[in-house]
């Protein structure tokens, strides 16, 4: 179903419908200023328009990638194995199949939630910024804005340390955006199934997306999934999970994919396999699902970058798959580097 890239949509709010990098139309027009956006939830509001607009055309694009597959790609041999095929005499392409869905997939809910609480914090409560001012920033990539920029960074409050005021804000992103896919039906007539994963698509979608609120710098990864943003959850994981199991993940039918760090120590004694262990019934309980972790600390994997050919055969967890570290990209390793290192002292 693609990829709807979440910090996208917050820039075409805050540049009236134009990617702040190239220019380009990704969204409805409308500058958002101070006489349309008087407050926050003004604000929000604009938000929402630029994701319906959004998910219409990843419907769109879906859909018509699903036609091109059945009349140019018809997979009559795993059609054999798909039920209802058969009885119905039409290939999976073409809606024979009993589960017939389509599933779109969001990312960088994080990146968006902290930068929408960035511009709440400072634009509409602080009065330090104006839109026009963030805009002016972000295209510059906060070239000359370094004070600033570590003040966004450490300094608002950020998704994955169970804090409500910006917790609320990746639900309002992500029910928005199961709201609005439920309003259509893909090309073979079933439902739209969201997921909130990325697997290494929160590197590329970021190579393009231009600098955030957050304090992200242009070209830097999104977050990861419906991860907390690499490094900052700071509360433990504990507060990860906390704010993880506010999204109403029942809805991403498609699959959600969380990913944390915890210190190699961890599992060294009995008595922290079993808080790991109390930790993913814990987890389970809340609604949560797909937890996936690496337990190995920075040294190792700074070494690997140093001399990879002694680590020919160290495997880490990327996303929704495993793979040998040094043979992924730098961004990629680096991505897993900053993830945070969670104890469970």
């Amino acid at each position: 179903g693609g990829y709807l890239n979440f910090a996208k949509v917050l820039e075409a709010t805050l540049n009236g419908g134009r990617d702040i990098r190239y220019g380009k139309h990704v969204g409805p027009d409308g500058d958002p200023d101070e006489s349309t956006c008087r407050t926050f939830d003004d604000f929000l509001a604009a938000f929402d328009r630029q994701m319906e607009h959004a998910v219409r055309l990843q419907a769109g694009e879906a859909n018509l990638t699903d036609h091109i597959h059945r009349n140019i790609m018809p997979l009559p041999f795993v059609s054999l194995f798909m039920d209802d095929c058969v009885e119905k005499g039409r290939d999976v392409t073409d809606g024979g199949a009993h589960y017939n869905t389509t599933g779109p997939v969001g990312v960088g809910t994080a990146t968006c939630a902290d930068s929408l609480m960035a511009i709440r914090s400072l634009t509409f409560e602080q009065g330090r910024l104006s839109l026009a001012e963030w805009r002016g920033i972000l295209a510059g990539d906060f070239q000359g804005n370094e004070p600033l920029r570590q003040f966004a960074i450490n300094r608002i409050p950020k998704f994955g340390n169970d804090d409500d005021a910006v917790d609320s804000l990746a639900v309002h992103i992500t029910n928005k955006y199961f709201d609005e896919l439920d309003r259509y039906r893909n090309y073979r007539g079933g439902p739209f199934w969201p997921a909130l994963y990325s697997v290494s698509a929160q590197i590329g979608l970021g190579n393009h997306t231009s600098a955030t609120p957050d304090g992200r710098l242009a070209g830097m990864p999104l977050s990861d999934g419906l991860t907390p943003m690499y490094g900052l959850d700071i509360n433990g994981p504990t507060a990860a999970l906390r704010s993880v199991a506010k999204i109403d993940q029942g809805r991403a039918l498609n699959g959600v994919i969380v990913n944390q760090r915890l210190a190699a120590s961890l599992l060294a004694a009995p008595e922290g396999r079993e808080k790991f262990a109390r930790l993913l019934r814990c987890f389970v309980e809340t609604g949560s699902f797909h937890w996936q972790f690496n337990i190995v600390d920075n040294e190792t994997l700074f070494r690997a970058q140093r001399n990879p050919d002694e680590y020919r055969d160290l495997v880490v967890r990327v996303a929704g798959y495993s793979a040998i570290f040094i043979e992924l990209s730098r961004k990629a390793q680096n991505s897993i580097m900053e993830r945070h290192a969670g104890d469970l002292a």
